[in-house]
């Protein structure tokens, strides 16, 4: 599963896509427990294709902010200021 295919899905697709290779990583988690998995690097493609999802989900917010939406800008002592708050 590629990063482009991924940016033209929907935010809910995935979220659920998400959804569901959480599920299926379970699965192989339990079947490796219990050694009855063959294929074990399937763990390690389910974990990045993880990362994929999390991280074009990740981009969505990014992408809309820098688009238009005014954000104020963040001064240096403003950060410290709002720590001790």
């Amino acid at each position: 599963m590629e990063a482009k295919e991924l940016r033209q899905k929907s935010t809910g697709e995935l979220q659920k896509l998400l959804q569901e290779l959480r599920e299926k990583l379970f699965e192989y988690r339990l079947q490796l427990a219990q050694n009855q998995m063959k294929k074990s690097h399937l763990v390690g493609e389910i974990r990045a294709d993880i990362a994929r999802v999390m991280m074009v989900l990740n981009e969505i917010p990014l992408a809309v902010t820098a688009s238009g939406a005014k954000q104020s800008p963040v001064k240096a002592g403003d950060a410290k200021h709002q720590l001790k708050q």
